[in-house]
């Protein structure tokens, strides 16, 4: 009987075997995948808690929160508030001088003053800058655009973050009269340049904090990226 049962056996261990051998294989290839899954979860969570810490830092070491985000129905982009001096600082503020949408550029800066004057703005606290403060301002915000370009790499895993300000910044000389210059910032890089009354970016202001968000609220969820700061 055994001479019978061993080639029997013999076939059967070998189908076992070729049906167990790519089970295996399977079995094999479902665990690296799910192995390779919670290791991708594990670098992007990691990658994101350092680039939550890049957007910290940038912030603390600029002293300035772009506000734009929590603000879309009062102001457009180029909304600050720097910490450092306790202010807001808001650029292209001309339209909010000019209500008539039909009242377009050129706009000579001493017209849009006299706008200035007549409106509410000045009421709240809004005003122009000075030349010392306006040149503190834009050399920290570029640091901030600086520090906001980032990309982190681990294995074959990465965050990218890119910010580009892009903004045009008039002040007043010591004697209280507009400058003939103007600040710009883009991408990083500062420039000192004739001002250009045929192009938006005419006025900037800026308004003690305690002011602006007593006129337009506080809003305690200001987000840089996905990390909250406390205002």
């Amino acid at each position: 009987m055994s001479i019978f049962l061993y080639p029997f056996s013999h076939t059967t261990l070998f189908i076992l075997g070729l049906i167990s051998v790519p089970l295996l294989i399977m079995l094999f290839e479902k665990n690296k995948i799910i192995k390779e899954n919670k290791n991708y979860v594990a670098l992007e969570e990691q990658l994101i808690r350092q680039a939550d810490e890049k957007i910290r830092e940038a912030v603390k070491q600029s002293g300035i929160i772009p506000l734009s985000a929590s603000y879309v129905n009062e102001f457009n982009e180029g909304l600050y508030l720097d910490k450092n001096h306790n202010t807001v600082v808001l650029f292209e503020a001309e339209s909010m001088v000019f209500d008539d949408k039909r009242n377009k550029v050129p706009r000579p800066l001493i017209r849009i003053l006299e706008k200035l004057s007549q409106s509410e703005l000045i009421e709240v606290g809004w005003s122009m800058c000075y030349r010392d403060y306006a040149e503190d301002f834009i050399s920290r915000l570029a640091v901030l655009d600086d520090e906001l370009d980032f990309k982190l790499v681990k294995d074959k895993t990465s965050i990218e973050n890119k910010i580009i300000f892009s903004h045009t910044m008039p002040f007043l000389e010591k004697d209280d009269k507009p400058s003939e210059n103007v600040l710009t910032i883009h991408d990083g890089d500062v420039n000192l340049n004739l001002l250009d009354p045929s192009i938006d970016g005419s006025l900037t202001l800026i308004i003690k904090a305690e002011a602006f968000f007593k006129t337009y609220g506080k809003n305690e969820e200001i987000f840089v990226g996905s990390v909250k700061f406390t205002i």
